[in-house]
């Protein structure tokens, strides 16, 4: 274990080959199925709950001390990516960042393979630990549908993402408390988009804010995501609904911007290691001029908390997928 002034720990990530036809030759001349695509959840936004070592829903309510969000992205050529985030505030100086992730795989000539990603980000204390694990063994049921029970009594069918196999501490004290290594995705209740100025959740070393505003070309909403640099990147999206609203992001050429400001353990604010990771893949996009695609919702607020802004870019994945919540002042 590497000692450094941030702690961080990038746990474990997965591929796991997905549904295959076995066994050898019975001698009646039977054909081995074929592999499949994974049945998978639909693209959408989504709470994760943690379950715990038993399979039951921890329920914790989403406020300051807790959040969870998670994307599941529509289905490109390639395949699905999903991302979540569940961050927790275990002190006043201290929270946890959790970005389970993964990736099913439409190539049939590998058997659809799988991928589950875990990282972990902690702002106390000053630890580094990183570990990484793959394998090409046939393992069913890491995603399904079952009947998920609570401390209740009562039981919900949902999406479980099973990263027990990740061969994560899912126990250490890098990770949230209980978690026994399940998660299962509950659709999450959002709001077409209002026209605000939005901050991102806790102190931010790469944002400055993010402006949302009606569109004059139509029915959407334009979003400017202004740097610390002083830069912005733009784009809008064609309608303003519920659910996942499409963008593209353009403007990332514009030399006011290095993406190069968070090189060190001091640049870091709140234990946000993975915004260091966010702004180098934005140098890419930078270098290349790119016009990278996003997704945009909104979480309205309810029992006094404020709207939420959630944004996606599936681009931006690896060890540190990209997940921006902001609310206005």
């Amino acid at each position: 274990m590497n000692k450094t002034t941030l702690s961080w720990a990038i746990v474990g990530a997965l591929g796991l080959a997905g549904c295959g036809g076995g066994g050898e030759d019975s001698g009646g001349g039977t054909t081995p199925p074929e592999p499949a695509p994974r049945a998978l959840p639909d693209a959408g936004v989504y709470v994760p709950v943690l379950m715990d070592a038993q399979g039951q829903l921890i329920n914790r309510p989403v406020n300051d001390s807790y959040r969870a969000l998670g994307f599941v992205y529509p289905a490109s050529a390639e395949g699905t990516g999903w991302t979540l985030n569940i961050a927790e505030k275990t002190s006043p100086t201290s929270s946890t960042y959790t970005f389970p992730h993964g990736f099913s795989s439409l190539n049939k000539g590998e058997g659809f393979p799988l991928t589950l990603s875990l990282l972990v980000s902690k702002s106390q204390p000053s630890l580094f630990d990183s570990a990484e694990q793959k394998s090409n063994i046939n393992v069913d049921g890491l995603v399904k549908v079952a009947s998920v029970p609570d401390a209740a009594g009562s039981s919900q069918s949902l999406w479980v993402l099973d990263y027990r196999p990740v061969k994560a501490n899912i126990d250490s004290a890098l990770t949230i408390q209980n978690w026994g290594g399940q998660i299962a995705l509950q659709p999450m209740v959002t709001a077409p988009i209002n026209a605000d100025s939005w901050y991102n959740l806790g102190e931010s070393a790469l944002f400055q804010d993010v402006k949302t505003e009606r569109s004059n070309k139509g029915s959407g909403i334009k979003l400017t995501i202004l740097f610390k640099e002083g830069c912005s990147v733009s784009g809008e999206t064609e309608a303003n609904t519920q659910g996942l609203n499409k963008l593209t992001l353009t403007g990332w050429s514009n030399r006011s911007c290095s993406f190069n400001t968070l090189t060190g353990s001091a640049d870091i604010k709140d234990g946000k290691i993975y915004e260091g990771m966010w702004e180098k893949k934005m140098r890419e996009f930078a270098n290349r001029d790119a016009s990278v695609t996003a997704y945009l919702t909104m979480k309205p607020g309810s029992h006094g908390q404020k709207d939420t802004l959630l944004l996606g870019i599936p681009e931006i994945t690896g060890i540190t997928p990209f997940v921006l919540e902001a609310q206005p002042l």
